[in-house]
Order: C-alpha cells, then structure tokens, then sequence
C-alpha cells in the first residue's frame, strides 16, 4: 500500500541489498538509484506497475541477470543499463508496447519517434551476445548499446542496411576485433571503440570526423588504413590513444588533428601526410610518446 511515487538519485547507493521490489505506484526511478549495489541479484516490479521512466545508471554495477520492463514504461534514457555486465536476460511485459520491443532474445529497440512504422534504434544488446547481426532497418545504435559485451566476436550490417550513426560509447569495452562501417555512417563518434579489443579497420571514405576517444586504448589496435578519396577533416583529441598503430597515412583531406591524438602509440614508428594536404599545423602533443624520430 505504498505510496511512493520516486525513487531518487543514488537512494540505495552502495548498499548490500540482494533482492528488492519496487512498490506499484512507482513512476521515476532517478539516476544512479541502486548505482553499485553489487549484490543486487533481483528487482521486481508490480503487474499493476505505474513506473513510466528508468533514468540513466540506475542499476550501474549491480549483479541482475534478467530484467522486467512493465509495461507502462515509456522512457529509457540511453544509459539507463550501463555497467550492468551481466544482464542477459530482458522481458517486455506489454507485446503492445508502442515505443520498445525485445527482438530475437538479442535487443531491445526502440523508435526514434513513436509514430513511426519501424523499431529503427538499437538500444541494448544483451551482454553475453557472441554474433550480432543488425536488422537493415536499423538507423541509430544507441550510446552503450554494445557496452562490456565482452563476448562479442561479430557485428555483421547487411548490404542494405540503413544505419546513420552510432552513439557515444556504442561498442566501448566490447570483445569485438573488426568491424566494417555501413556506407551511410559519416561519423565516428566520441569514445565509440574506447578500450575493445578492435586489431584493424578501415575508415571509410564518407567518414568526415573520429570523434575524441574513439578508439582510446584499443591496445591491440595495429593497423589503420583509410579509403581512397577519403573525406576524412579531423581527428578528434586521444582519438587513439595508447593504441599499437606502428604506420600511418594521413587522408590530404584531413584539416585538424586535436591534442594527444597518438599520444602514447610506443609502436608508431612512420607517419605519411598525402601531397596536397589541409593539414596547415598540429600541436606538439599530437604524437607524444611515440617512436616517430624528427
């Protein structure tokens, strides 16, 4: 008979709690609520549930394996699974629901707009997901999405696949060793790769910008390559960072590379610049630490 209608930012912060169930007129849960519960094996939820918004890091740390959406939810915010390593297991309660769903026992999705036709964001992946085919009708990958998969061996895109952008963070701490970038990708976005387990890549040439972080400390990161006509304007600051890059050729097309961007790469030996580049000047702190010789 509660009447408890929120439950605030960082309530249970740090407790012990093993197992809770959150009381039915719940509306909110705030940020950060049950943020390093690390003994938090099991929330649950009324059926008669009023809960309408998880915020972010509710649950971050926290040991849930499975996890009940009710079915009034109506607002996830990005982050609100993050650092939630070991949930595998995710139940939409209503089939109905016009803004999630749970497709093929691998992610949930969402829509960009509630009055579209089609779930077009990936929002979370199951955190055990070994092999990730993405549905062509998938426009965004949400920040985090892939966060700590660290099981992930594959992200397949189909030829038609119809991605635009991924988030911050999309496929930080992931397991994952390649990726090909979908053709209608322009971005790379801020800490996108931070810390995979990524070997090489290729950044396409429709790339226009690699965001700040974006491939940090992706220690078995050895090779890089661009595509011809590449489109490529700027590096983003420590965009790799303590990675173990031993060559590398800048595009002619690239106009900026921010602070500490190969900072840390003891590998990296040899840097070209294409004739004709945009490149006018760099600050020293670009390649510092490097085995580049002046």
């Amino acid at each position: 008979n509660s009447n408890l209608r929120f439950i605030g930012s960082k309530a249970f912060n740090k407790c012990s709690l093993k197992k809770i169930k959150i009381p039915p007129n719940v509306i909110l849960i705030q940020h950060s609520a049950f943020n390093d519960c690390n003994d938090l094996k099991e929330v649950e939820f009324s059926k008669e549930s009023e809960l309408v918004s998880i915020e972010n890091k509710v649950f971050c740390n926290c040991s849930l394996e499975q996890i009940t959406i009710p079915p009034k939810v109506v607002e996830l915010q990005p982050y609100c699974f993050y650092g939630m390593r070991n949930l595998n297991n995710i139940i939409i309660e209503s089939k109905n629901n016009p803004f999630y769903c749970y497709y093929n026992n691998l992610f949930i999705l969402k829509k960009s707009h509630y009055k579209n036709k089609y779930f077009d964001v990936l929002f979370f992946a199951r955190r055990n997901i070994e092999n990730a085919i993405i549905p062509s009708f998938i426009k965004h990958i949400s920040s985090g999405a892939f966060y700590s998969c660290s099981q992930l061996k594959t992200i397949e895109f189909l030829n038609d696949s119809k991605l635009e952008s991924f988030g911050k963070e999309a496929f930080n701490c992931s397991s994952l060793k390649n990726i090909n970038i979908p053709s209608h990708v322009i971005i790379i976005n801020d800490y996108s790769f931070y810390g995979s387990s990524l070997e090489s890549i290729i950044i396409p040439s429709q790339i226009k910008r690699i965001g700040e972080n974006a491939f940090n400390s992706c220690k078995r990161l050895n090779k890089i390559e661009f595509a011809e006509k590449s489109n490529l304007e700027s590096i983003g600051q420590s965009a790799f960072y303590d990675t173990s890059i031993e060559h590398i050729i800048i595009p002619a097309s690239v106009n900026q590379i921010d602070y500490y961007s190969f900072k840390n790469c003891t590998k990296l030996k040899t840097i070209e610049f294409q004739e004709e580049s945009n490149l006018k000047a760099f600050d020293n702190s670009v390649f510092y630490n490097t085995s580049i010789k002046k």
